[in-house]
């Protein structure tokens, strides 16, 4: 699982990973919801 966010393989989540996981994740949710 972390390895599909952990664009750089690092090992660890970097902030900019994060806000595109969250960004991903409300625009998914967002799109459920219109519908």
């Amino acid at each position: 699982m972390l390895a599909d966010v952990d664009a750089d393989g690092s090992g660890e989540v970097e902030y900019a990973e994060f806000v595109q996981i969250m960004t991903t994740k409300m625009d998914s949710q967002s799109q459920e919801q219109e519908a």
